[in-house]
């Protein structure tokens, strides 16, 4: 079934403070600008009560599954059904929050499942989940969790930074302003788009996506029709020269998303963090969220910066009726090595990790 046929109040509903990238309108606006497969639902009498989308995923990078998984052993260069919102690293359930959802999640995964041996696909995945997730959708003999990134999100109030974190925010704030820049907060317009996408598709270039300025006036137009643009707010830097930098964030009841960042080579010194970290977390602190998502990669810029991190699982599972992908005991050292890892980093800010790493 595609989203465009299924109600958008009933789909609201289902999707929590968590789940912007789970949200109706972000979901239209991603399905106009990338391949995507069938959204698979479950009904409780008229009743949507679970739902899921799914896309093919890519060969490498943050949505290929060879780079994704690591040195676990398996058939990850094969093609699998990706499940969860395209191109997403913050993927949340869709499902209604009463007793008997986890049997209706456990349909979605049946349906996945039938739908990757009808065209042979080797498996499905769902990644970027939160570990606790994860762990509730694996409820067959064959899913397997697997740990595979971390994702950073400032909560307010903040905690007292450290004084030598302090310090640093405090010089990059002053060199910033010394530059003669400042932050301005705009509304998501169509110019206002015109003139972001090159600057985003810049900085999209240098850390090797494709697509160009073309594919972000796609997006940016995608989100105009679908409506999702309304939930934009945009932090910029200008000039006499122009747009300098610019970050966007999206709202979803009292959590602020990250999503884009660009800048020209005329910006101000410090403008990412400015941009993406300092102003964000003032901004969102003085209208009433109580959560800024920062996403995945950088994180221990970010923890330094106010952020706690939190670990990232893929469920993994077989097509209906078939052998396990993996071994769960490979799974299970992989997962104690990842924790590991992570803790090891941050031995000296046990803080930084949020407490589902114990889990």
């Amino acid at each position: 079934m595609e989203i465009a046929k299924i109600s958008e109040a009933q789909w609201a509903r289902l999707v929590g403070p968590e789940g912007f990238y789970a949200s109706y309108e972000w979901l239209r606006s991603v399905a106009l600008v990338n391949d995507v497969g069938p959204t698979f639902t479950v009904f409780d009498d008229d009743q949507l009560v679970a739902a899921v989308p799914s896309w093919p995923g890519d060969t490498s990078g943050l949505f290929g599954l060879p780079d994704l998984i690591g040195q676990l052993p398996g058939p990850w260069a094969s093609p699998f059904l990706w499940l969860g919102a395209p191109r997403s690293t913050a993927n949340a359930l869709i499902c209604r929050p009463d007793s008997l959802d986890d049997r209706w999640l456990a349909d979605l995964l049946r349906q996945a499942r039938i739908y990757a041996q009808e065209h042979e696909l080797v498996g499905i995945v769902w990644p970027y989940l939160s570990y606790p997730d994860a762990r509730r959708l694996a409820r067959s003999d064959t899913a397997r969790v697997i740990l595979h990134d971390a994702d950073a999100i400032a909560h307010f109030p903040l905690e007292k930074l450290r004084q030598p974190d302090r310090k640093t925010r405090n010089r990059e704030h002053r060199t910033f302003m010394e530059a003669g820049a400042c932050v301005n907060w705009k509304a998501l317009t169509r110019d206002l788009a015109a003139a972001l996408a090159p600057v985003i598709a810049s900085n999209r270039t240098k850390h090797g996506s494709a697509g160009g300025s073309e594919w972000m006036r796609n997006v940016f137009a995608a989100q105009f029709e679908s409506g999702v643009y309304r939930n934009a707010i945009v932090a910029v830097s200008e000039s006499d020269r122009g747009l300098d930098a610019a970050a966007v964030f999206y709202r979803h009841h009292d959590w602020l998303y990250g999503r884009y960042w660009g800048s020209s080579e005329s910006a101000p010194p410090y403008a990412y963090y400015e941009l993406t970290q300092y102003a964000p977390a003032r901004w969102a602190a003085e209208h009433g969220f109580r959560h800024l998502h920062l996403s995945i990669s950088q994180a221990k810029s970010k923890v330094r910066r106010g952020a706690q991190l939190r670990p990232l699982a893929m469920l993994i599972d077989s097509p209906i009726d078939s052998s396990e992908l993996i071994n769960s005991a490979l799974v299970d050292k992989h997962n104690t090595e990842f924790t590991t890892h992570w803790r090891r980093e941050f031995s000296a800010r046990p803080a930084a990790l949020d407490p589902s790493w114990t889990e």
